[in-house]
């Protein structure tokens, strides 16, 4: 029901949450239909575990939900502006293990 949602009302972007790993599937296939389309995951999944997950399903960010709603924001408009949204203490570590 999703895919037809988002294909029926063509969303700027999909804000999406992991609740169990197979969600990542979710945004594996609707990255694959819909390849312009931001999606930024909104999720209390560990987001050392997660983060690297759903960018490499298709994601353009990951931000936990304990983030104010400033930053929530602020994650959106990064992601629709084709940046990578996530925590500094995550995109830091991302950094030093894509040396």
């Amino acid at each position: 029901a999703a895919f037809d949602l988002v294909r029926q009302s063509r969303p700027n972007l999909v804000l999406t949450e992991i609740m169990r790993p197979q969600d990542l599937g979710f945004i594996r296939k609707l990255h694959r239909r819909h390849r312009r389309l931001p999606i930024l995951v909104f999720s209390f999944r560990d987001e050392a575990a997660y983060a690297p997950r759903a960018l490499e399903a298709g994601a353009r960010g990951y931000l936990m939900k304990n983030v104010d709603g400033d930053t929530l924001v602020a994650g959106i408009r990064k992601a629709l502006n084709g940046q990578i949204v996530l925590s500094p203490v995550m995109a830091a570590r991302m950094r030093r293990h894509s040396r």
